[in-house]
């Protein structure tokens, strides 16, 4: 294997025609040597802005993910492009938004970074920090003409409909300043004033204007206009009162508090889905709703009927109808077995000596029941490869315990899932992933206890240990 001494000059090609070494940028970037980078780029500046093969991922994408700043601010002053996606339609700026990256999100947005940029799920970087109730992060973007009512694609959600379904009332505050419309409905035709969490919210979203001094100049109006978005503009009649515009999505009458018929609507509302919704709820994956209904899959007791035919539904036939994600395909597909009544899991109640299974007499939305697992962050982190965090989720697998779980299905973790559809490339990472997810199966396995078989709504266990 070729190794490169980042203190060894590049030459230029030899008379014989020898190609001498060029720095890798990609790899350069992802260890943040300025100094490396800086000789690579000048090696070869048309690779720039070029993409790897696996991710789709830019070298300043990867300085972003890295949090390098010297080294993305030297990218983009060399004309690298902020607004190159990746394979899943993200910028860097998703990235700096998502990871409460501010110095590099004001970095971005200072060289033309796209706050509106919609990924391949239709989320802006502003979705993104509006989830994680990230208000420093929203500030930053919303000050650089971000859209709190851009829509997704897949629910028709805005930003102020990410922040107020999370409860995040800073965040909720921010957007309306800069126009976020709390009457707007997405495609179940909830609004961010119904998805409130507390009446003390929805009523101040309901009841929401602008704290504005009466002096302002017509000239002042129209630079806080430039903030406001589509909902809440402003008009200075003569007789020096402020008048709103009213918000292009008005509330029906039903909307707007949380006396019981609002209650009752809300409610309706999600009975009217189809009851795929609900299963879908389950293994947090409602983002699928939508692209399941428009194939025809929108009835569960017919996917597990077929589930046990000899007409399965596949990966194949889920990669077609549009669902994307290998860990979203392989979290559909074990649940859908095992309502079916055909997986079956063998493991002990307890994982490094935690407690992690919960009593088979409680509730719970997981699959098989699973509680009190480390993140993916974390289990990444205690082998050494916190770096593979962002390339799991984006390939849909956020979840250690769903990994786990899919080393008990029939679609347990191989090198060829890590490579091709995970997208790790070097063999020694696959390796130490495998070797660990192996060696905590078998640990779980020698262990008496609970042995679990979801073959119905019931569970039962021979050793239930209250949690």
């Amino acid at each position: 294997m070729t190794q490169y001494n980042t203190s060894t000059s590049i030459s230029p090609r030899s008379s014989e025609g020898s190609q001498t070494e060029i720095l890798d940028i990609q790899k350069a970037c992802r260890l943040g040597d300025l100094a490396a980078i800086k000789k690579a780029y000048h090696a070869d500046p048309s690779k720039l802005n070029h993409k790897d093969e696996s991710l789709g991922w830019t070298a300043l994408y990867r300085t972003v993910i890295c949090g390098h700043i010297q080294a993305s601010q030297f990218l983009l002053k060399q004309g690298a492009d902020p607004n190159t996606v990746n394979n899943l339609g993200e910028t860097p700026l998703h990235q700096a938004a998502d990871n409460s990256q501010y110095e590099l999100a004001e970095l971005l947005l200072e060289y033309h970074a796209d706050p509106n940029l919609q990924q391949n799920d239709g989320d802006t970087p502003l979705h993104h920090a509006a989830f994680r109730g990230d208000s420093k992060m929203i500030e930053i973007l919303l000050k650089h003409h971000a859209d709190p009512n851009v829509q997704n694609y897949m629910f028709g959600r805005t930003p102020l409909h990410y922040a107020s379904d999370c409860g995040h009332n800073e965040s909720v505050m921010l957007m309306l300043e800069f126009g976020g419309d709390p009457f707007l409905q997405d495609r179940q035709g909830k609004t961010p004033t119904s998805l409130a969490q507390t009446k003390e919210l929805q009523d101040m979203m309901e009841n929401y204007q602008p704290n504005l001094d009466k002096s302002n100049t017509s000239q002042e109006i129209d630079e806080i206009n430039m903030n406001l978005g589509t909902f809440g503009k402003l008009n200075l009649e003569k007789d020096g009162e402020y008048e709103f515009y009213d918000s292009p999505n008005p509330p029906k009458p039903e909307e707007g508090n949380l006396e019981p018929e609002s209650e009752i609507s809300v409610i309706q509302t999600k009975n009217e889905l189809k009851p795929i919704y609900q299963f879908l709820e389950k293994i947090n994956l409602q983002e699928l709703y939508e692209v399941l209904c428009d194939a025809g899959l929108d009835d569960i007791n017919k996917i597990t009927e077929r589930m046990i035919s000899d007409n399965p539904i596949t990966k194949r036939e889920l990669v077609a109808i549009g669902i994307k994600k290998p860990g979203h395909i392989y979290r559909f597909l074990i649940k859908a077995e095992e309502e079916a009544g055909i997986s079956y899991i063998k493991t002990n109640r307890k994982l490094n000596q935690e407690s992690f299974w919960k009593c088979c007499t409680v509730p719970t939305n997981a699959t098989f029941g699973m509680a009190s697992f480390p993140t993916l962050r974390e289990w990444l982190k205690s082998i050494k490869l916190e770096e593979l965090w962002t390339v799991f989720v984006e390939a849909g697998f956020d979840s250690y315990e769903m990994i786990i779980t899919q080393m008990y299905s029939k679609y347990p973790f191989t090198d060829e899932i890590l490579l091709a559809e995970i997208g790790i490339a070097k063999p020694g990472h696959r390796n130490r992933i495998l070797a660990k997810l192996q060696e905590e199966t078998r640990s779980i396995d020698r262990k008496d206890g609970l042995v679990m078989e979801r073959v119905s709504k019931n569970v039962s266990c021979d050793k239930c240990y209250i949690m």
